[in-house]
């Protein structure tokens, strides 16, 4: 149990380290139109960004996250984008967006 949550523990202080490196990442990628390394950033910085309460960042990642399945016109990584999304939404009781999404 203490190796689990040591673990836990080094790999949320490797995402706070890079939190500002893997933003921009992500950034970049949207701009591009990347939208294959869109969705796995996404994908992969959303239960970092719920657990730490960054909303804000969670947001922007994961709207974009949306626009990048759309574009590529794939339903399961969008349904998960609006899932997230929705969750970003509900902790921040914005219950009708959280609705909408």
């Amino acid at each position: 149990m203490a190796l689990n949550l040591e673990r836990e523990r080094a790999a949320l202080d490797w995402y706070e380290e890079r939190r500002d490196e893997l933003f921009s990442t992500v950034a970049q990628a949207h701009s591009r139109e990347d939208d294959g390394q869109v969705l796995e950033l996404a994908s992969a910085l959303a239960p970092f960004l719920a657990r730490r309460s960054y909303w804000d960042e969670g947001e922007t990642i994961l709207t974009w996250g949306v626009e990048a399945a759309r574009r590529s016109e794939q339903q399961q990584p969008l349904a998960e984008m609006l899932n997230e999304l929705g969750t970003v939404h509900r902790q921040q009781s914005r219950f009708e967006q959280a609705a909408s999404e």
